[in-house]
C-alpha cells in the first residue's frame, strides 16, 4: 500500500477552486481507507477509496491501494483496471510494476507483444518514467538556465564564455522542446482513453461490428486491449500481438 499522500490531489484542488479543508477531508478518508486494508478489511477500504474517486480526486497511489484491494479480493479484471490506470500517472514505481506482473501472470491470455524499434521504446518508457509535473518542471528550469546563458552570450566579451554559453544554448534549447513534448505526452495518456481491460468471463472477437460477423478468437477477462474505433455498441481492438477485432463495449473498461 502507498502511504504518502494523494499526490496530485492538491493541484487538482487549486485548479477547481476546491478549499485546501476539503482536501484534507479526503486526505483523511484515504488515511482511513489503508488502515481498514491493513485490517484486511478490503471491501470497507473499497468504499472509503470510492467515496475520493466519485469527488473527482485521482493519484498514483490512491489507484494502485484500490488494484491491491480487487487484487485481494481475487477480481483480476478490476485489479489490472486500477493498476494501469496507476501507471498511466506514474509508470516509474516497481512496486506498482510488480503487482501488475503478478496480476497478468494469473491471467488465461499470454499474448507476447509484438517486437518495436529500440528507440520508441526507450523513448515511451523515458516519457513514463515521471510525471506530467515533473517533467514541466524539468522543462521550465531547463528554459530558465537557456535564457541566462543567452543573457551571458549576448553580454560577456569573454569569447570563451560566449562560446560555452553558445553550446550551452543549443544543448539547453533541444532538452527543453524535449521535456516540454514529453510532458504534453504525460498529459494526453491522461486525457485519452486508448486502453482498455475485458471484464466479461470471455468474448468472442468478431470481424466486424456485429453479431453476424466471423468469429475471429476469444480473450478471457483481464486481458489489456487498444481501442481503435466505436460504432453503435461495438467496439474495435488491437492486442498486444496485433490481432484485431471487435467486442461489445459493455464488455471492456477503459483505463
Amino acid at each position: 500500500m502507498k502511504q504518502g499522500i494523494l499526490i496530485l490531489l492538491f493541484l487538482v484542488s487549486a485548479i477547481v477552486g476546491r478549499s485546501e479543508s476539503e482536501f484534507d477531508h479526503y486526505q483523511e478518508i484515504f488515511d482511513r481507507a489503508n488502515a481498514l486494508y491493513k485490517d484486511g478489511q478490503t471491501e470497507e477500504a473499497l468504499a472509503q477509496y470510492e467515496q475520493i474517486t466519485k469527488a473527482g480526486y485521482e493519484s498514483a497511489a490512491l489507484y494502485f491501494n484500490m488494484g491491491n484491494c480487487y487484487f485481494k479480493q481475487k477480481d483480476l479484471p478490476a485489479a489490472i483496471l486500477f493498476y494501469e490506470k496507476a501507471k498511466k500517472i506514474n509508470a516509474g514505481d516497481s512496486d506498482l510494476t510488480f503487482n501488475l506482473d503478478l496480476a497478468n501472470a494469473q491471467t488465461v491470455d499470454k499474448i507476447e507483444a509484438l517486437p518495436t524499434l529500440f528507440l520508441a521504446d526507450w523513448w515511451h518508457s523515458t516519457v513514463r518514467s515521471m510525471s506530467e509535473k515533473t517533467w514541466s518542471i524539468i522543462g521550465l528550469t531547463a528554459a530558465l538556465i537557456f535564457w541566462i546563458c543567452l543573457a551571458l552570450f549576448l553580454f560577456s566579451r569573454s569569447t570563451t564564455i560566449k562560446r560555452l554559453t553558445f553550446l550551452a544554448g543549443i544543448f539547453l534549447l533541444v532538452f527543453t522542446g524535449l521535456t516540454m513534448t514529453a510532458a504534453w505526452q504525460q498529459k494526453q495518456r491522461l486525457l485519452t482513453q486508448t486502453e482498455g481491460v475485458l471484464f466479461a468471463p470471455t468474448a468472442t472477437v468478431k470481424s466486424e461490428p456485429s453479431e453476424t460477423g466471423t468469429e475471429l478468437f476469444i480473450i478471457h477477462e483481464g486481458t489489456k486491449v487498444g481501442l481503435l474505433e466505436q460504432e453503435g455498441n461495438w467496439q474495435k481492438i488491437v492486442l498486444a500481438d496485433g490481432n484485431v477485432g471487435w467486442v461489445k463495449i459493455d464488455d471492456l473498461a477503459m483505463i
